[in-house]
């Protein structure tokens, strides 16, 4: 198992990663890849300002790219799907009363319940390509 974890998003030259990480593998191999995902509604509300639009990130991916890039350095996509992140619901709202000026400590009253949010990544479960 290869996990990757917005390590793609980070290289200059990613389909030359995955078809090296193809030559060392066994045909059993699993390959985990969380990518920020560039068609996500997060991207599309937050526009120019979505935090991926950097430096650090000189690749960004959608559905298609990501599977194209992955079939042409020979692996294949077993299953891809909109990521999860689970936020304590006090948090999130704690970080919401201070962008709208409010006192955090408000949140105090709620529960350290975790709520899931769908962040703008995406998470991908590959297997290499018989040769």
């Amino acid at each position: 198992m290869i996990v990757a974890v917005h390590v793609l998003d980070h290289l200059i030259n990613p389909l030359e990663f995955l078809r090296s990480l193809k030559k060392r593998v066994h045909e059993d191999s699993k390959l985990l890849i969380v990518v920020h995902d560039e068609a996500s509604l997060l991207r599309k509300i937050m526009k120019s300002h979505w935090p991926p639009f950097c430096l650090q990130h000189p690749q960004l991916f959608n559905r298609t790219s990501l599977k194209l890039m992955l079939e042409s350095a020979g692996w294949q996509m077993d299953f891809q799907s909109k990521s999860i992140n689970w936020q304590q619901m006090n948090l999130f709202f704690e970080k919401g009363f201070k962008v709208l000026g409010f006192p955090s400590n408000w949140t105090r009253i709620l529960p350290a319940q975790e709520i899931p949010l769908i962040l703008g990544n995406q998470i991908v479960l590959a297997a290499p390509l018989s040769p």
